[in-house]
């Protein structure tokens, strides 16, 4: 196998860098963090939401 022409993995990087900027534009992608918030908030809706009984 042959090695990577030089600058192919900076070009490469920088690629990736951006594809992934315009994912987050576009798709707001959920951080570790931003989902632990979310789940956080749902539990504590939940808990403190009125419980409805069956009779």
């Amino acid at each position: 196998m042959s090695p990577a022409p030089e600058g192919f993995c900076k070009d490469c990087d920088e690629w990736l860098s951006m594809y992934v900027n315009l994912l987050e534009e576009h798709f707001h992608v959920l951080t570790l963090v931003e989902m632990e918030q979310a789940t956080q908030e749902r539990l504590e809706r939940l808990r403190d939401a009125p419980r409805k009984v069956r009779l």
